[in-house]
């Protein structure tokens, strides 16, 4: 799984109907989201750049 392998400590999943699919609570799943859904997608992009650290490749947040 996703939160397994990475740094994500749970992802969401749910249908256009507000039910949800995937929830780290299995109690929760099939039941209906309550929380608010903006009406337009936001767009975000992130830029990193990788070089080499004192332990190998890194990766780093680029410059703002």
């Amino acid at each position: 799984m996703l939160e397994e392998t990475s740094t994500i400590d749970f992802i969401t999943i749910m249908t256009p109907e507000r039910v949800r699919l995937t929830h780290p609570d299995p109690r929760q799943l099939g039941g209906t989201y309550l929380g608010t859904i903006p009406t337009e997608a936001r767009s975000h992009v992130e830029q990193f750049t990788r070089d080499a650290g004192p332990l190998g490749a890194r990766d780093r947040p680029g410059e703002r």
